[in-house]
């Protein structure tokens, strides 16, 4: 059988129409339903998204109570435990009226319109939900700073009646570029990278279950790197060769370098290593790469690498290097190397 929805009362007519392989059938019969008084019938906005409170609501009661001289009784339970009566006399100066209540706390509630007819015996009743939701959100960062080429990472967190979840939400990067693509969508918590220095900006907007909205900006920084510069190379003219590095790098944010990390031809050193100056003895002739990298006390790195030729002199010069000796001036020196 089929269960219909009567929307008003008073005699009826019902209609059957019957259809099978291409061929249709049609039976009316007039006044074959009488719906008899009361029909309760009312309407509210549902839904209030971060009111200030107390807020007031109205209810549109369009119910039918009958006919005039009908005798009824209403009842109202607006779901925050006020309840209403209303006698006969009340009912008809109210029908067709907007009830106005306020509400003084965020919540879910369900609201009920009870009518007796005392006249036809029936009684008809309505339940309705009415949501004043609370919802915010919160975006924060795991670091409010970062070196530029590195990802910010955010998260966000929300307040919300908790039958209402969010169950959407999406990310804006310095106020029109959205973040996320069907191949790589949004996840909270999530992270990505601006290859920009200075200020930035994420937005988070959150959707809830009952499509109540919330958003929230919060400012993060991308750091410039240090700039790593190895300074002028100081070498003894004397064997064994002995040459020092000295760090020349600056910071360009103001973040003090905090580590140095030398290498030679690829070799950490043993000694030395983690100052701002290294000196290392060059045992045999050639080309000899360096790198430095600087480390600030953000944790933002850059290196730098030279190649310099570095070649031993020979014995002769190392005898001349040696102010023990007294030279004459017709002193003849001997190649020996």
């Amino acid at each position: 059988p089929d269960i219909v929805q009567i929307t008003d009362t008073g005699s009826l007519d019902v209609t059957s129409i019957v259809s099978f392989r291409g061929c249709k059938d049609t039976l009316s019969l007039e006044d074959e339903i009488f719906v008899n008084a009361p029909l309760v019938q009312f309407g509210n906005q549902g839904v209030f998204c971060n009111p200030t409170l107390p807020i007031e609501v109205s209810f549109n009661e369009t119910s039918i109570l009958g006919q005039p001289g009908d005798s009824v009784e209403v009842f109202w339970d607006l779901g925050d435990g006020t309840n209403l009566y209303y006698n006969n006399a009340t009912a008809w100066q109210n029908n067709n009226q907007s009830l106005l209540h306020s509400y003084t706390d965020y919540g879910n509630y369900n609201i009920e319109q009870k009518i007796h007819s005392f006249t036809t015996g029936c009684t008809d009743s309505l339940s309705s939900q009415l949501i004043i939701n609370y919802f915010t959100a919160d975006l924060s960062f795991v670091e409010d700073s970062v070196c530029l080429g590195n990802a910010v990472s955010y998260y966000w967190t929300d307040v919300s009646i908790e039958q209402f979840p969010v169950f959407n939400y999406s990310y804006i990067a310095d106020g029109d570029s959205i973040l996320g693509t069907p191949t790589d969508p949004v996840t909270n918590p999530d992270s990505c990278v601006i290859n920009s220095i200075g200020e930035h900006t994420i937005t988070a907007n959150l959707i809830n279950g009952v499509g109540c909205q919330a958003s929230d900006i919060d400012t993060f920084f991308v750091m410039p790197l240090p700039i790593a510069t190895i300074g002028s190379i100081q070498q003894e003219t004397c064997s064994p060769l002995t040459v020092t590095f000295p760090d020349a790098s600056t910071s360009v944010s103001g973040i003090p370098i905090a580590g140095y990390n030398w290498q030679l031809n690829g070799n950490t050193p043993g000694t030395g290593n983690g100052l701002p100056t290294f000196t290392t003895a060059i045992p045999t002739n050639g080309n000899y790469t360096t790198t430095l990298i600087v480390t600030d006390e953000l944790g933002c790195v850059n290196a730098t690498t030279i190649t310099t030729p570095f070649l031993h002199r020979g014995s002769a010069y190392i005898r001349a290097c040696d102010t023990s000796y007294a030279v004459p001036s017709n002193y003849l020196f001997n190649r020996v190397s």
